[in-house]
């Protein structure tokens, strides 16, 4: 079990890392939305704020089933398709679409380095032996990794765009197994070891931070990486094209 010093440190490490998602974020709606050309109608601006409420709402009552002991498969998997599936759907509409076009590729990929505090499946729950080693390895190193990626492909793409494809596709097919992974792990090794009942705060990760939360940010980002540098290499190929109106 853990000590008293190690479940304070982690409930505050595990909320603090949320709350640092949720502000990046709406950082980043407010850089969208204060640089789209021309400005949308204030309608269309309390849009994407209403969605970063529904999104702190979500984190709200993940963290408010945790504290209440409530989680179990059968909760965690609306949890995790509810917001994946809306999200991917949303990201087709055209408020959205502008939304998400508007924020750096590269900054929506570092903020996926938030992943890294995955290792708190290994240290120290695991090694308390609050949760199993199947799981908490499996998910622990893969969410790591995903992160310390998430540094590289970030750069690689703020300094070669379009040219690094092929490794932003990589790290997204890789940072979403992970998340995969780590699902399928919890239902082959069990999430909590023999004899421990899983509780708050670690039982909040699957409610908000882990599969659900970053699969949608890698779909957004994905998103993004295709609108920004697919539509802009479509309209420079066209204005490449286009007859030249000089005078003879």
């Amino acid at each position: 079990m853990l000590t008293l010093t190690q479940t304070f440190l982690s409930t505050a490490f595990i909320i603090g890392i949320g709350t640092f998602v949720l502000i990046t974020c709406g950082a980043f709606i407010g850089y969208s939305v204060g640089n789209q050309k021309p400005q949308p109608p204030e309608a269309q601006k309390r849009l994407p704020w209403a969605l970063f409420l529904l999104v702190g709402v979500w984190f709200g009552v993940a963290i408010a089933t945790s504290t209440a002991g409530l989680i179990s498969l059968q909760l965690v998997l609306p949890f995790f398709s509810f917001p994946v599936v809306i999200g991917w759907l949303l990201s087709y509409s055209e408020p959205v679409k502008k939304l998400i076009k508007g924020i750096p590729t590269h900054w929506l990929i570092l903020v996926q380095s938030y992943r890294m505090a995955g290792g708190i499946f290994i240290f120290p729950y695991l090694t308390a032996g609050v949760l199993t080693r199947g799981f908490a390895i499996n998910a622990g190193i893969g969410d790591v990794l995903t992160g310390v990626f998430a540094l590289g492909v970030g750069w690689a793409v703020f300094k070669y765009g379009a040219r690094m494809r092929w490794l932003f596709y990589s790290w997204t097919a890789f940072g979403i197994l992970d998340l995969v992974l780590a699902m399928m792990s919890a239902g082959v090794f069990g999430f909590a070891a023999k004899g421990v009942a899983p509780n708050f705060p670690i039982t909040a990760i699957p409610l908000f931070y882990g599969p659900p939360f970053g699969i949608l940010i890698h779909i957004i980002t994905l998103r993004n990486f295709n609108l920004r540098y697919s539509e802009d290499a479509q309209e420079k190929t066209a204005v490449n094209h286009q007859p030249s109106n000089a005078v003879s």
